[in-house]
């Protein structure tokens, strides 16, 4: 029996643009029939600018008003990422919706 249509898909923080193991992934939820809307968190811009990218190479078309959208209700303590840099980030600092 076909599950039900799925209203959202959130991955928060997902790290997409570093992991080929989500190529499977975004083409079942991008190109899927059913349609659903994803939301993908990223630390920070750059990161951000990467993976709606490689939404819209999977054919994602981005939501208006979400594209790039600092996220209001992201986590308030900065990390210091050591591959990046020095530069702060934030998880769920921005988020992409297609």
């Amino acid at each position: 029996e076909p599950l039900p249509r799925p209203h959202l898909v959130i991955a928060f923080n997902s790290g997409i643009h570093h992991y080929g193991s989500w190529e499977r992934t975004l083409t079942c939820i991008l190109r899927s029939p059913l349609q659903p809307d994803f939301v993908v968190t990223a630390w920070n811009l750059t990161e951000a600018v990467v993976v709606r990218q490689i939404l819209q190479d999977h054919g994602g078309v981005v939501i208006e008003g979400m594209d790039l959208k600092e996220n209001e209700f992201s986590s308030l303590l900065a990390k210091e990422i050591m591959d990046d840099h020095g530069t702060c980030a934030y998880d769920n600092r921005y988020a992409i919706a297609v």
